[in-house]
């Protein structure tokens, strides 16, 4: 299986938020959720995952979403403030770093990834925590390096060839 991030795919759903939302929360996510769509993880330990998943198992929402940074203040008490155009470049170049250590590709910008959970489980977690399993069951480290890519790009193939 290649790693690839679908440029050319058209977004499942095209909405527009009425106010700030974070991602799960955004009306086109929530509508796929309901089609049996998980949004994937936005942890940088799965930043290679919908590249390695099967295109038919793979789709994408365009990212409206509002991303905030929780800020104490001084005296208690925090405030809630959204990402700025720098946070957002900052994650994305660090996520892109941590990619291109992987052999892959920056991701495109301005999505959700959506992905459908192999056959045989029950919702994306459960893979991901069987992935981890696994990981360490073979004593390969379970952070977004080459040897994790390649395990996951291994498993994914076993489970949606079937």
């Amino acid at each position: 299986m290649r790693a690839d991030w679908g440029t050319a795919e058209a977004p499942l759903s095209d909405v527009w938020p009425t106010a700030a939302l974070p991602p799960e929360a955004l009306p086109s996510v929530l509508r796929a959720r309901q089609d049996g769509w998980f949004l994937a993880p936005d942890a940088p330990l799965w930043c290679f995952l919908p590249a390695v998943w099967p295109t038919t198992a793979r789709a994408w929402v365009p990212d409206r979403s509002v991303r905030e940074v929780r800020l104490r203040i001084e005296g208690g008490g925090e405030r809630r403030v959204p990402w700025s155009p720098w946070d957002v470049a900052e994650v994305e170049q660090d996520v892109a770093a941590l990619l291109a250590a992987c052999g892959l590709g920056p991701r495109p910008l301005g999505r959700l990834w959506l992905l459908r959970p192999p056959p045989v489980f029950a919702d994306l977690e459960a893979a991901l925590e069987w992935l981890v399993r696994r990981a360490e069951a073979e004593d390969v480290p379970v952070r977004c390096g080459p040897e994790l890519v390649a395990l996951v790009q291994r498993a994914v193939g076993e489970w949606f060839d079937r």
